[in-house]
Order: C-alpha cells, then structure tokens, then sequence
C-alpha cells in the first residue's frame, strides 16, 4: 500500500505538535477543582473499562489451554492406541507448545497494559495534584502528601499486576507439563 499521502514525521510543523500541549494545559488552568476530579473519574473509568477487558481476555486464555490441554491428553490417550497415530502425536506437542507461547504472550502482553494504566493513574493524580497546589486548594504537605500515595499505590498495582502473571504462568507451566506427559505416555504405550 503506498502511503505518498501521509506527511513525513520530519516535515511536520513543530509548533503544530507543541500546540496541542499548550492548548490542553491553558483548558487544565481554566478548569475548576471539582470539574478536575469529574475529568480524573472519567479517565479512570476508561482506563478501569480497559483493565477489565484485558483480565478477562487473560482467563479466557486460561480457559482455553485447559480445555486444550484436556483435549490433548483424551487425544494422547486414543492415539496410544494406534501405532499410525504418532504423527498426530508430535503435532499435539507442537500444538500443546503453540498454544503455551500463546498464553505467555498474552500475559505478559496484560501485563504491560495493566503496568501503562498503573503509570498513566499515577501521572494524572500527580498533575491533578500540582493543579490543585498551584490554584492554592491544597498546601505542600498536602500535595506531598497525596504524590507520595499516588507512586506507592501505582506500585503496588504493578507489583500485584506480576504476582498474578507469574501464578497464570505457574498454572500455564503445569498444564503444558501434564499434557506433554500424556503424549510422551502415550508414545511410550505405542512402542510396546
């Protein structure tokens, strides 16, 4: 597809890119206290919408090589079977590993969505809250005091954001472990 319509990044207008900066920090000094907060829900509430989205595509994931690893074992199970059934042997292997890079992929790629959602919150709070203390609705300490619970909570979120990825990939790492078993059970019956 050729693109000749689209402006190269290095012809752009740098006060253009600039522009849209000013214009939202003149909108951010001209907006009220509770109009902020209105605004910081707002994002929030997309962001929380998009976290949910992400957390439930992870446990269907989950279902789905559960399912896929039961499937395996029942086909390892009829394949041991059959002597001609070895070939179909080793593609469930190289399915049962597709499909456990899948899932990792996918729970790591969560991950960093959850981890840009947790820095993104962070940032916005600390703006708000720098807005908050330039208009005088809040003191030093006060600000201080909110920043410091906004990177501590922002933290913690990422860190539970991983200890969830890391028991998602210990159950992944496990049920792969099963269904390999099964084939190379399987295999072992076929030989004898």
């Amino acid at each position: 597809m050729n693109n000749t319509s689209m402006p190269k990044i290095d012809n752009l207008d740098a006060d253009l890119l600039c522009s849209g900066k000013r214009e939202e920090q003149a909108l951010r000094n001209k907006t009220g206290f509770i109009k902020k907060l209105d605004v910081a829900l707002a994002v929030s509430e997309v962001a929380g919408e998009a976290l949910k989205t992400i957390q439930t595509q992870t446990i269907q994931s989950q279902v789905n090589i559960t399912l896929t690893a039961q499937k395996l074992a029942e086909a390892a199970l009829c394949s041991s079977m059959v002597a001609r059934a070895m070939p179909q042997i080793g593609a469930l292997a190289v399915s049962v590993n597709a499909a456990t890079t899948t899932v990792d992929q996918a729970l790591a790629g969560s991950v960093a969505a959850e981890t840009i959602s947790h820095y993104q919150n962070r940032s916005q709070m600390i703006s708000l809250t720098k807005d908050l203390l330039e208009e005088g609705s809040i003191t030093t300490d006060e600000a201080t005091a909110i920043i410091r619970n906004a990177v501590e909570d922002a933290d913690r979120g990422i860190a539970r954001s991983r200890e969830r990825m890391y028991g998602a990939e210990e159950a992944v790492a496990v049920l792969h472990n099963f269904a390999l078993k099964g084939i190379a059970d399987a295999q072992n019956r076929v030989k004898t």
